[in-house]
């Protein structure tokens, strides 16, 4: 059954009706109180992540890294972790791999470098 509000211009509202009523959500007046009770419970599923959570120690290498996305990973299953919260710590992870692969180039060409001032002053 269609909404039975009208609009300012005279049209019917397109919108269903609510079960067991002659309006839709919007026109029945009952939008801000289930916002409300939406509101309430997400805050209560904030809630409830917070003393859920365990302490994570920072990965410092890629296999610490590999290691925490399976960690998470058979969390999520377990769903001992929210999803929302495993996505957050995997959209964390990628720029941490970056930057620890960045790093590790950079040293690995530090080394070579190096190797290479010391073999110009062996051969002169």
């Amino acid at each position: 059954m269609r909404c039975s509000a009208m609009s300012g211009s005279g049209r019917r509202c397109k919108a269903q009706a609510l079960r067991g009523h002659k309006r839709c959500l919007l026109h029945s007046g009952r939008a801000k109180e289930l916002g409300r009770r939406g509101a309430a419970m997400t805050q209560q599923r904030r809630i409830l992540r917070k003393r859920t959570l365990k302490a994570l120690r920072p990965p410092k290498t890629a296999t610490d890294v590999v290691t925490l996305i399976g960690t998470i990973m058979g969390e999520l299953r377990t769903k001992e972790i929210d999803v929302s919260v495993a996505n957050s710590i995997f959209f964390a992870l990628n720029p941490l791999l970056k930057a620890m692969d960045a790093s590790s180039m950079e040293e690995r060409l530090a080394r070579l470098e190096e190797k290479a001032g010391l073999r110009e002053q062996v051969l002169q």
